[in-house]
């Protein structure tokens, strides 16, 4: 016999405001490079080290 329903298995589900959509840039392949060869942490992505900058950068402009 094999398990059945379980309250609480399987993934959760993610919120409509939460997903992450495909953008696309142009960039050239120096800074490309030079994006990639920036030491940071927990960043191995071209995609986590892009979000990264951006949300470091907009922190600096948002005042609110």
């Amino acid at each position: 016999m094999h398990g059945g329903y379980r309250e609480g298995s399987g993934r959760k589900p993610i919120l409509e405001s939460d997903k992450k959509k495909n953008r696309n840039i142009y960039i050239t392949d120096k800074m490309y490079e030079e994006i990639m060869s920036l030491d940071l942490e927990d960043c191995n992505s071209f995609s986590q080290r892009c979000q990264l900058l951006l949300n470091e950068s907009l922190s600096k402009y948002n005042t609110k």
